[in-house]
C-alpha cells in the first residue's frame, strides 16, 4: 500500500471555523500549514446551520473562513480522518491520517487540535 508523505510546520486537526482560523493565522506568520477534517467540506457546523433572517448565512461564513484559509498559504483537505497521533523518541510527531486516496503520513513540528 502506497502512504503519502507530507512535512508541515503545523497541522491543524479539524476544519471547522476554529480550525480554519488556526489554519490561516500560522499560514500568515510564514509556516506551512495544512488543516484535515473527516467531514465532505470544512467549515463544521456552520455548513449545516440554517439561515437566520436578518444575518448572514452560515454556510457564506464558512465558505469565506476557508477562502482566507487558502489565499494565507493553508492546504487544506475535506474527507481525511486522522487514525492516530505520535510522538516519536526522536521529538518527531507523526499523524496517520486516512483520506480518499489512501493513508497520509504527516510529519509536523505541531498539532493544533480544534
Amino acid at each position: 500500500m502506497d502512504v503519502e508523505d507530507v512535512s508541515v510546520d503545523v497541522l491543524v486537526v479539524g476544519a471547522g471555523a476554529a480550525g480554519l482560523e488556526a489554519a490561516r493565522a500560522c499560514a500568515e506568520r510564514g509556516l506551512r500549514t495544512l488543516a484535515v477534517d473527516e467531514e465532505p467540506e470544512a467549515g463544521g457546523w456552520l455548513r449545516a446551520s440554517p439561515p437566520r433572517v436578518g444575518e448572514a448565512s452560515p454556510r457564506a461564513l464558512a465558505e469565506t473562513l476557508l477562502v482566507r484559509a487558502r489565499e494565507a498559504g493553508a492546504e487544506v483537505r475535506s474527507r481525511h480522518a486522522v487514525l492516530g497521533l505520535f510522538d516519536e523518541a526522536n521529538g518527531e510527531r507523526i499523524a496517520l491520517i486516512d483520506g480518499p486516496r489512501g493513508l497520509v503520513r504527516v510529519r509536523a513540528g505541531a498539532w493544533v487540535l480544534a
